[in-house]
């Protein structure tokens, strides 16, 4: 928000007077939660697929590895401005009942089950004959069926669609997905634009995402902003003043301590 936006907000003295500006702020609020979302459902999913290839999807043959690939590539592209779409939607109405924080979850358990089925789906027309960019016309229909069918893995995602990701949440794949968030960790670790904390949390919230079941929440998006303010080159003038002791405490977990000075009351 502008400096000139604060002051008005902080002199107002009837809503009619500032409501272009609440108007303006809280779509810009809902645009950054939907972008943050939707990278989330992204990153989680793509450790899934990594899971995924351990417990047998995955080809030998280069050119069905390819193809495969290819697939969930096409699916994630081909759906960005949609989860975008949804979410922004799904934010709006959720706010507007006063439910945004299981408006999120649903939506983002929602959309994940969904993309997670595709990656099934993906592998089976693989399997099948498919190949990315016309290959349709190679696939024989009723063995496609009969394949996603009889997928074990399918089922059970069918079975857990209130919370997909516990069906890799499983100790036994802890190894790869420590792998994979140490490779995401790098790759996000090089841009300029994400500090520190904010990697350590986020690369934190996706452990607990792959290893414990846990849901997002919408708050998570909070905590990741404000972990990103506090993290600024410019924010060490600055004191994050909260009233609200497990946010504090949660915040101070992960901020560096030199931009960071907290005021709470514990009671």
């Amino acid at each position: 928000m502008d400096t000139s936006d604060i002051k008005a907000l902080y002199c107002a003295r009837s809503l009619p007077g500032v409501e272009e500006i609440l108007a303006e702020t809280v779509n810009f609020k809902i645009q950054r939660e939907s972008e943050f979302l939707r990278f989330l459902l992204i990153a989680v999913a793509v450790g899934v697929s990594e899971v995924m290839e351990t417990l047998g999807y995955q080809f030998q043959d280069p050119g069905k590895v390819r193809t495969h690939q290819a697939l969930n590539q096409a699916a994630i592209a081909g759906n960005v401005d949609h989860w975008l779409e949804r979410f922004d939607v799904v934010l709006r109405a959720g706010y507007s009942q006063g439910v945004e924080q299981q408006a999120a979850c649903d939506a983002f358990t929602d959309q994940l089950g969904a993309l997670i089925l595709m990656f099934v789906s993906n592998f089976h027309v693989t399997k099948c004959g498919g190949s990315f960019g016309g290959g349709a016309a190679l696939l024989d229909g009723s063995k496609l069926t009969q394949s996603i069918k009889e997928d074990p893995y399918r089922k059970k995602l069918l079975r857990n669609l209130e919370n997909p990701i516990k069906v890799v949440a499983k100790k036994n794949n802890y190894a790869v997905v420590d792998a994979y968030l140490k490779t995401i960790g790098t790759e996000l670790g090089s841009l300029p634009s994400i500090t520190a904390p904010t990697l350590q949390y986020l690369l934190h919230k996706m452990g607990l995402v792959y290893k414990t079941s846990a849901k997002v929440r919408k708050n998570d998006i909070f905590d990741f902003f404000i972990l990103f303010s506090l993290g600024h080159e410019r924010s060490s003038r600055y004191r994050f003043i909260n009233l609200h002791w497990p946010l504090a405490a949660r915040i101070n977990s992960f901020a560096e301590k030199p931009h960071a000075d907290f005021c709470h009351d514990p009671a």
